[in-house]
């Protein structure tokens, strides 16, 4: 019983860092002119007081909200580690050639 219970607070930190991870990534492959994600600080916690995300109860990322933000890049293939992830809102109305990805 005392082995179960010391290894819930541990996967929990793990999944945090498996989102921040994944987020640090998308950002890091993202152009942003504008700063908008410049409230995304990886010394935190957890991802939950970045602007943009919307975390559930546990503290895990649900929503990435996106849309209008000038941004342009890749999207980082960490993101399909985010298993809580349900909404990633994005709007793109015009792809340059050398964007994958806009925002």
């Amino acid at each position: 019983m005392v082995a179960a219970a010391s290894l819930e607070p541990a996967a929990a930190g793990v999944a945090r860092n498996t989102d921040m991870d994944a987020l640090t990534a998308l950002r890091n492959g993202l152009q942003d002119p504008d700063g908008a994600l410049k409230s995304w600080d990886t010394t935190l916690v957890n991802p939950c007081t970045w602007f943009y995300i919307t975390c559930d109860g546990d503290n895990r990322v649900i929503r990435l909200d996106l849309q209008k933000k000038n941004l342009s890049g890749t999207l980082a293939p960490e993101l399909g580690q985010m298993d809580r992830l349900q909404y990633l809102y994005a709007l793109c109305p015009s792809l340059s050639p050398h964007a994958i990805f806009c925002l």
